[in-house]
């Protein structure tokens, strides 16, 4: 699938801070400040944010997630307001 569970299961093998690292370095660059400003430039006036559970509440059962992380979506709805 090569989707969030695979990388952090596969970034976790080191003991988890591996997973932690690169999840934590991904979020805070892959959605900016700026790239709301673009999209409002360009005429946009909405954006959709798909987010995970484990981003709310953490993982659970078990799950190999990183989180939770719930000041990234904070952040981007306080840059769209």
């Amino acid at each position: 699938d090569d989707g969030e569970w695979d990388a952090t299961e596969a970034l976790s093998r080191d003991g988890g801070s591996g997973a932690v690292t690169a999840l934590a370095y991904h979020r805070q660059r892959h959605f900016r400040e700026g790239d709301l400003a673009e999209i409002a430039r360009r005429g946009f006036n909405s954006v959709r944010l798909p987010f995970g559970y484990w981003i709310v509440t953490g993982p659970t059962h078990g799950d190999p997630y990183v989180g939770p992380s719930i000041e990234l979506i904070d952040a981007a709805v306080e840059w769209a307001a």
